[in-house]
């Protein structure tokens, strides 16, 4: 399961530790969905690796970057470091799509209000989509970042 960082990743999923069991299994839904190429840091980080220039590399030709956000994610430094990778690589016109998905209430920060959100079900958020169906939401959204290429 593990692959070389330096390939092209279409999705990277950015969260933090304490969010996994979810990002698991958005990370199955999408994969289920032929969603090959994704970056989910247990699977693409080998042990020993070093984390900065492995999530560079994750980071690295990626059409969207998919920010799971919770008060975990608000909280965490490395989720911070990933979300200012993903910013300046959106402004070079290299990571097509930033989708932030709320899974719980907490509040995004100015920047990430520019960008259209989901919103998951969870039992922070009952309101919020099921995981099927934003799941597809995501690989119709990569299906057109595709074309932008």
């Amino acid at each position: 399961m593990y692959r070389d960082v330096r390939e092209m990743s279409e999705v990277f999923l950015s969260h933090n530790s304490r969010d996994k069991p979810w990002v698991r299994e958005l990370h199955q839904a999408l994969t289920e969905r032929g969603v090959t190429d994704v970056f989910l840091d247990e699977y693409a980080i080998d042990p020993g690796q070093r984390l900065v220039p492995a999530l560079e590399g994750g980071l690295a030709d990626t059409l969207m970057f998919a920010l799971v956000w919770s008060g975990h994610a608000a909280s965490s430094r490395w989720v911070a470091v990933e979300r200012e990778l993903a910013l300046v690589s959106h402004l070079e016109g290299v990571t097509r799509r930033i989708v932030p998905i709320r899974v719980d209430d907490t509040p995004m920060p100015g920047f990430l209000k520019l960008f259209t959100h989901l919103t998951a079900r969870t039992a922070s958020t009952p309101h919020g989509q099921a995981l099927p169906a934003l799941a597809d939401r995501l690989v119709r959204s990569l299906a057109k970042a595709r074309t932008e290429r």
